[in-house]
């Protein structure tokens, strides 16, 4: 690695919190309640998506066109749906290891931050109890532009005080390790190395590692 690495920035549904799931199933019954179906396969596709760039995609299964001036109230019909999903997390409701690693990378004086493009990202890690282990926080309500553009990630680059070659992005969706490719720090994908082609290195989870086996791995493939 040309410079050492000084910050570690995560996505937060599906890297530390699975939320994922919650969003997937409010777009299920949004189009349920409007007469239609989706498939699973389009969980996928709308992972790291903006509310409108997954709306969009969804209403492409519906057989009559839905009008623009209805997109807003759909939107936030989901995110109504989500809300109440979401509802019940609590503070042990973080993936397997993150709490761990977090604390670890911390105490090696790392510094982290939040990159997600969820407009929920502080009352999710409020509910988790875990906002104060991040000295920056960037989504949605801090960008127009979602993922794969390099927005978020370069307001956390920012944040942070750091070029992004000084950063590690970790990402579980596709357009999120595009956005970190196009931003310019290094990715680190969180799921299915098929799925994740793009990233430097993919783990199945961030359990039973610590950020340093992580930075040597990069280096080596480098």
């Amino acid at each position: 690695m040309k410079n050492r690495i000084k910050a570690l920035i995560f996505d937060l549904d599906g890297v530390i919190v699975d939320t994922a799931r919650f969003h997937f199933s409010s777009w299920l019954v949004l189009a349920e309640e409007m007469g239609f179906d989706i498939p699973q396969s389009l969980d996928e596709d709308l992972k790291g998506l903006g509310r409108m760039e997954s709306l969009q995609k969804v209403l492409k299964y519906r057989d009559a066109d839905t009008p623009e001036q209805e997109w807003p109230k759909l939107a936030e019909r989901k995110n109504d749906l989500y809300l109440s999903n979401i509802s019940h997390l609590s503070t042990g409701d973080t993936l397997p290891g993150v709490i761990a690693f977090l604390e670890d990378a911390r105490a090696q004086g790392f510094l982290l931050a939040i990159g997600s493009g969820s407009k929920n990202a502080r009352p999710i890690l409020k509910r988790l109890g875990i906002t104060d282990m991040f000295s920056v926080i960037c989504d949605g309500t801090d960008t127009q532009r979602s993922k794969p553009d390099p927005q978020v990630f370069q307001c956390a680059c920012h944040g942070l005080g750091v070029s992004p070659d000084e950063a590690i992005v970790f990402e579980d969706a596709v357009s999120g390790i595009d956005a970190a490719l196009s931003c310019g720090t290094h990715v680190v994908g969180i799921g299915e190395p098929e799925v994740l082609k793009r990233a430097e290195l993919v783990l199945p989870a961030l359990e039973h590692i610590r950020i340093e086996e992580i930075i040597r791995k990069l280096s080596e493939s480098a």
